[in-house]
């Protein structure tokens, strides 16, 4: 049977009132342009008690196509709701106490959750008992979702708002950072792609104007630009994704004290680091961060990037093909390109580890180094985090694990007193585990060219090995554990010395 046909049939059952058959015989039809298909899912929805459904499908028909008997269906619908007036009563009054339970703009995790965030829920769900079709209630309950790290709830929350309200964009944004943490990157791009055709600048509002201050993003997750909501969660600043060589056109760069290139050293984003140099080369104007300086970050890159700098020295690193990998020396340190977070990467040390690492990564190429060995002396390893904000270098947190691939989250800082001990003692003089500290870092900093950035590193011997170095580690204020409370000054201190050095007045021009 054609399409066709199958629609011809689905449309006499719906007639004969035989609604189950229409259900199914409309969905085995594929995607159509054919109004009467829409109409007939939007009339079977409302027949079905799923009134968000039908109301998204009769908006999304008529905004294609002005068919009386789907506006008036509509109308119809929504006189039927129950209470959408006191729904929208309550709505304000909720966001009058709660007014960030319906901003999306920052990316997820930068937002707390609410110390009532059981009543919130309950009010926003009473909301949508009165209206079901209120699009502000469902990604209220997706904000909420996104605070308390529920994300896949989060998702089917802002889908359901979006199908109601398809135009906002943060929400659709916020949508596409959420499926990308959830590791759905096909779909996450898709909603990234759907953002950035309608809109790429994201302005501060306009009480919050003053700070004057803009930052340049990859039109890409949070995951690769520098975040500074993570760290400064109340500074406002106009944020420009860098789609096309039109949208820095278009601004006034003269508005802003300082611009501040977000984009990291990512393979992904050198489409955006290529805009962002034409455009300096064009009008002259200063960017913090620039795209050479970030470039020369690169895992391949590092190691060169170093040289000619006493004391430090990065791992030397090469990108291979996969046909050419059988012929590296053991043991070595390999992971997907623009991998993170201990993604992909694995230390081989046989021709069965790679064997078996290749089974399970089907990449074409690799980034790869020489393993070299770290460990203390007390069969500890240990990395370091610093920040570096105009030339001052501040210490992060210091991670003891008994594992070679060392992250804090994974390190078990929680089991050991001791570990506890040793990074606050870190963390209130540096200079007890790096020697020179302060010099030392703010000579990388000049080095480098870099005006904000960090790093993680060790010690061996004297020397600093990097292990990396990027505008666009994650730095955070939110503590939620107490038992870290010791660590809390010290990120408020490179909250404050960050927020200082984005409000100071950036020099204009080259």
């Amino acid at each position: 049977m054609s399409e066709n046909s199958t629609l011809e049939e689905a449309l006499r059952a719906y007639d004969e009132r035989r609604y189950l058959e229409a259900f199914t015989l409309a969905h085995r039809i594929g995607p159509t342009d054919d109004h009467r298909l829409v109409l007939l899912i939007a009339r079977l929805a409302a027949i079905g008690g799923d009134t968000l459904g039908a109301c998204a499908t009769y908006r999304s028909l008529l905004s294609r196509i002005e068919l009386p008997e789907a506006r008036a269906e509509l109308t119809d619908l929504l006189a039927r709701r129950p209470h959408p007036a006191r729904a929208m009563n309550a709505f304000a009054a909720i966001v009058a106490e709660h007014p960030d339970i319906v901003d999306d703009s920052c990316a997820p995790g930068v937002q707390t959750p609410l110390p009532d965030s059981a009543e919130v829920k309950e009010t926003l769900g009473t909301i949508l008992i009165d209206d079901p079709v209120h699009a502000g209630a469902l990604a209220g309950l997706a904000n909420l979702a996104v605070r308390e790290d529920r994300y896949a709830q989060a998702a089917h929350g802002y889908r359901r708002s979006l199908a109601l309200e398809p135009g906002n964009v943060c929400r659709r944004l916020r949508l596409a950072e959420v499926l990308f943490d959830l590791g759905e990157c096909e779909a996450s791009f898709d909603e990234f792609e759907r953002v950035f055709s309608s809109q790429s600048y994201f302005a501060a509002t306009a009480a919050d104007r003053s700070s004057r201050v803009l930052l340049l993003y990859a039109p890409l997750p949070w995951r690769m630009n520098t975040r500074f909501d993570f760290l400064l969660q109340t500074l406002p600043y106009d944020v420009l994704y860098l789609t096309s060589d039109e949208v820095l056109d278009a601004i006034d760069a003269s508005h802003y004290q300082r611009i501040v290139s977000c984009i990291g050293a990512h393979d992904v984003a050198s489409d955006a680091r290529a805009i962002l140099t034409r455009w300096i080369r064009r009008s002259g104007m200063r960017v913090s961060n620039p795209p050479e300086a970030i470039e020369a970050l690169s895992r391949t890159s590092l190691a060169p990037s170093l040289q000619g700098l006493p004391g430090f020295f990065a791992a030397p690193t090469m990108r291979v093909a996969r046909d050419s990998l059988a012929e590296l020396a053991l043991p070595t340190i390999i992971r997907p390109p623009d991998s993170h977070a201990g993604r992909g990467l694995a230390r081989l040390t046989t021709p069965e580890n790679l064997a078996e690492y290749l089974r399970n990564h089907d990449e074409l190429e690799f980034d790869v180094s020489a393993y070299i060995e770290y460990r203390s002396d007390d069969g500890y390893y240990r990395k370091f985090r610093i920040v570096i904000i105009d030339g001052i270098a501040y210490p992060y947190h210091l991670a003891i694990s008994q594992h070679w691939m060392v992250h804090y989250l994974s390190a078990d800082m929680k089991s050991d007193a001791w570990r506890r001990d040793e990074e606050a003692a870190f963390l209130a003089d540096p200079s007890s585990h790096i020697a020179h500290f302060a010099t030392r870092f703010s000579s990388l900093a000049t080095h480098l060219g870099l005006e904000y950035c960090a790093l993680d590193c060790t010690m061996i011997g004297d020397d600093i090995f990097v292990f990396e170095i990027d505008a666009t580690m994650l730095i955070h204020v939110r503590e939620d554990d107490p038992i870290f409370a010791y660590r809390v000054p010290y990120v408020e201190t490179i909250a404050k010395n960050a927020r200082e050095w984005l409000c100071r007045e950036g020099r204009k021009r080259l």
